[in-house]
């Protein structure tokens, strides 16, 4: 599904819609236990599990129904590949002078001999929609948000390619049905599919007829793809979920680091892809 035309470069700077806006403040301030039962939050890596969330999200996980062209896949990388991704990005890549950070004004950062080429050849393997030409490497600690916004700075409309590693996280992402809301499909086996998904309570107040938002938890390894409608889409991340790094991750970058040993039990490495020009 190809991307619609880009809005133009001055909406960079619009603020987001009432109801994106409500979902994103409801999520950064639902406390964590409840996470764990918001039937509104799609959860794949809960798939076996018989679970309020899982049972309302069963006949609607057509996603085109809600954001087109958004795919979600769960636990493409496996546990070493997220820990070479680790080492190539902040060993390697954003220890590079000419790489922009934003960590060494304020930090001496010891670094070890750089990962093999192999290693990083294999942490690249991602999904083939989009010719890498630019990265940002955003890191999240519990507490930290990304305010709701679109990425319309690009002269490309190939899909961004946005992999997780570290601690979960809540993702929200939306269309604006005043402006770019595509129809919906029917489908024989989801006839309720053009309906939008119910919101908590809260983000109700500004909620209209029409507006689709996915409210999704995002695991370590997993790797969502914005295409399509989806490419021009608001998203934010309201909430870092604490306590919840996987072992095989939080133990990065492991022994002889000093203070940094087990620096990834509390954080989210976010690796955003994206193609710049067609």
């Amino acid at each position: 599904m190809a991307a619609p035309e880009p809005p133009p470069l001055s909406h960079a700077h619009h603020t987001a819609p009432p109801h994106i806006r409500a979902i994103h403040k409801t999520y950064q301030k639902l406390p964590v236990p409840a996470l764990a039962h918001d039937r509104h939050i799609l959860d794949l890596a809960a798939a076996a599990a018989d679970t309020p969330a899982r049972q309302w999200h069963a006949p609607h996980l057509k996603l085109v129904g809600y954001v087109p062209g958004l795919q979600i896949i769960p636990s493409l990388l496996p546990p070493r590949t997220q820990r070479t991704l680790l080492s190539a990005l902040l060993h390697k890549h954003l220890s590079n002078p000419e790489h922009a950070t934003n960590l060494h004004p304020h930090y001496t950062l010891p670094y070890p001999s750089s990962p093999s080429s192999s290693d990083i050849k294999t942490a690249s393997s991602l999904p083939k929609t989009t010719t890498p030409q630019a990265a940002i490497t955003n890191l999240y600690s519990p507490g930290d948000t990304l305010a709701p916004h679109r990425d319309v700075s690009e002269a490309s409309r190939a899909p961004l390619v946005s992999v997780s590693v570290g601690c979960d996280a809540v993702f929200v992402i939306g269309l604006d049905p005043a402006t770019d809301s595509p129809p919906v499909p029917s489908s024989p086996d989801s006839p309720d599919s053009s309906a939008p998904p119910p919101r908590n309570p809260d983000a109700d107040a500004s909620a209209e007829a029409g507006e689709r938002v996915l409210v999704l938890r995002v695991h370590s390894g997993d790797v969502v793809v914005m295409g399509g409608a989806s490419r021009w889409a608001w998203h934010s991340v309201p909430r870092v979920v604490a306590g919840s790094c996987p072992g095989y991750v939080a133990g990065w970058p492991g022994a002889g680091m000093g203070e940094w040993a087990g620096w990834m039990g509390g954080k989210r490495v976010n690796l955003n892809v994206r193609q710049m020009w067609d």
